[in-house]
């Protein structure tokens, strides 16, 4: 894909599992086109099931092969802890045009909640 631009839709999550057990993440998703960051959501205070509902968009130059969601919990006194990631193929998006469902949460091979999401592809 050399052209085009894509416009994305981080709406919500569900079912997440945070990295410490015994806390109630405070969610937020960051989404890159391949390595390059596009857009970083608001944080949810102790959300396992946050409801973002964020736009961006992009332009697209060169090939790019995958767009990836990753939550990560947002905290104060530390680093912000990685929640899980989901990736949706270039190909998926360019192929159909619009992307609209939920992907599962991954970190460390492993299901930890799902994210829903929506990607148009514009020529």
């Amino acid at each position: 894909m050399a052209g085009g631009a894509i416009e994305g839709w981080v709406k919500s999550a569900s079912g997440l599992i945070g990295p410490d057990l015994l806390d109630v993440p405070d969610p937020y998703c960051r989404v890159y086109l391949d390595d390059k960051q596009i857009m970083k959501t608001k944080h949810k205070k102790n959300d396992k099931s946050p409801v973002w509902n964020e736009k961006t968009g992009v332009t697209l130059t060169g090939e790019r092969q995958k767009v990836r969601f990753e939550v990560m919990d947002k905290d104060t006194l530390s680093r912000d802890d990685f929640v899980g990631e989901a990736v949706l193929e270039m190909e998926e998006i360019e192929s159909s045009g619009t992307v609209d469902r939920s992907l599962p949460l991954i970190r460390k091979g492993k299901q930890v909640g799902v994210i829903f999401i929506a990607v148009n592809f514009l020529q």
